[in-house]
């Protein structure tokens, strides 16, 4: 497994748990398997890291890009067919959105912010079949587009926390850095200032 694909299933890990989303949703149904001993056991139950939009069509090793899964469990995956593979992927986007949204929620209570509901409209969006169902394949974003797609998520994702009084994980990382940087300019100055180094 490349660094990246080893840093993302690690993030995937602390946000949703170690455990293999096919197991977790219950999407395989053959359950019962034999294994020759422990050592087999413990090596088809290891989480691997699997790409939703496939590396070969420009898919990146991030978070929402990826999903866990057992060794064997990915082996399983890789042996059905297209559809059903799209079938599974979306059920792994669903289940990160549900756990994402329910999460942003418990941030909000703990904040004592009042989350207000949706507002009902008589106007109907009609969607197609194929895009309801969650079966519509989109051509692969451009290294390009993904960077500024991926941009713009980040902007759009800092706006919210910053509408809540929440620190994005980057944005505390640039807190730290620039004080890190503050602090060592002021005792270099302090230092300079006493006669240290001279």
């Amino acid at each position: 497994m490349g660094k990246s694909n080893k840093s993302a299933k690690e993030e995937l890990i602390r946000l949703y748990g170690k455990e293999c989303f096919i197991e977790k949703l219950h999407l395989r149904p053959d359950t019962e398997r034999k294994y020759t001993g422990k050592a087999q056991y413990h090596r088809m139950k290891q989480l691997t890291y699997h790409h939703i939009r496939e590396k070969s069509k420009g898919g990146k090793a991030t978070v929402e890009n990826g999903a866990l899964l057992s060794a064997e469990n990915h082996e399983w995956f890789n042996k059905q067919s297209k559809e059903k593979q799209r079938e599974l992927n979306n059920a792994f986007q669903e289940y990160k959105h549900r756990v994402d949204i329910h999460c942003a929620t418990l941030v909000l209570k703990d904040k004592d912010i009042e989350i207000e509901p949706l507002q009902e409209t008589e106007e109907t969006i009609e969607l197609p079949s194929e895009i309801e169902r969650g079966y519509i394949e989109l051509e692969p974003m451009t290294p390009e587009e993904q960077a500024k797609y991926e941009e713009y998520k980040k902007k759009k994702i800092a706006e919210k926390y910053k509408k809540f009084g929440v620190e994005t994980a980057e944005q505390k990382r640039e807190r730290e850095q620039k004080q890190l940087l503050e602090d060592l300019e002021l005792e270099f100055n302090e230092r300079n200032r006493g006669g240290y180094g001279r």
